[in-house]
């Protein structure tokens, strides 16, 4: 089902390469999984990821605005955003004992800063406990 209207053909590198993905304890090659799969789950649900990522944004907007109005496509288009997170943190976490309890992704920003700020949070809310693997 094409949720995106603009969306003409296969994604392009360029795409995809603002996603950033964060798990504690996750390796590069581990990241670049996960950062594949997801990729491949925006293409055979042909929706760009800015525009998931904007549908996604909106729809937790309506926690704080509950007068935001969103169409039936948008709520799609913002389903997609979600699980291709899930997705991808199940890439990144295959065959560990357990799956990690705290996966980021986002839009925009370097992994690197992503990592920083994911730290900083657990940090200040005491968690230092890394996935088993």
């Amino acid at each position: 089902m094409n949720l995106n209207a603009q969306f003409k053909g296969n994604l392009q590198p360029s795409d995809t390469k603002k996603l950033a993905i964060y798990v504690p304890g996750a390796t590069r090659e581990e990241l670049e999984r996960g950062h594949q799969a997801a990729a491949a789950f925006f293409e055979e649900n042909m929706c760009l990821p800015a525009q998931a990522a904007a549908a996604f944004f909106k729809l937790e907007s309506i926690e704080f605005d509950p007068s935001v109005e969103m169409t039936d496509r948008e709520i799609r288009i913002a389903d997609v955003w979600q699980e291709a997170q899930e997705i991808a943190a199940k890439a990144i976490c295959e065959g560990w004992r357990e799956p990690a309890k705290f996966a980021s992704f986002a839009l925009g920003i370097s992994t690197k800063k992503l990592a920083a700020d994911c730290e900083r949070n657990r940090e200040m809310r005491g968690d230092t406990t890394l996935p088993h693997r």
